[in-house]
């Protein structure tokens, strides 16, 4: 199957507002709050499909006919918005690794320096 990238853009856009959308009319509907979480749900979808539309795009994902059948399955969108918020969770823990290390770097050249201003 091939990909038609703009219209896979398109899609990723219409995705995007679609989610906005919903996400306003779930915080405008929070008093009834039945409402406004199921309106919370569609729009994570929305940014499920966007995120899957975005992956076949770029061709990290195959555009096959499972992948566009996956993007009306309620199931799946709700997996790949776990594997989503795992994948943040993911960056937020090497983020933090990140900075730890540095921070490592800094205090052991600090130690092991020669230079009597350093030490200061």
């Amino acid at each position: 199957m091939t990909v038609d990238t703009a219209k896979l853009q398109k899609s990723i856009a219409d995705c995007i507002a679609n989610g906005e959308r919903l996400l306003d009319e779930a915080d405008w509907a929070m008093h009834r709050a039945s409402t406004g979480v199921a309106l919370a749900m569609l729009a994570q979808e929305e940014c499920a499909k966007a995120f899957v539309l975005a992956l076949a795009r770029d061709g990290i994902l195959p555009w096959t006919d499972d992948v566009r059948r996956s993007l009306s399955v309620h199931e799946c969108k709700h997996l790949v918005t776990v594997i989503m918020e795992w994948k943040l969770e993911v960056n937020e823990r090497q983020e933090i690794l990140g900075r730890a290390t540095e921070c490592h770097e800094v205090v052991e050249a600090w130690i092991n320096s020669k230079d009597p201003n350093l030490r200061r």
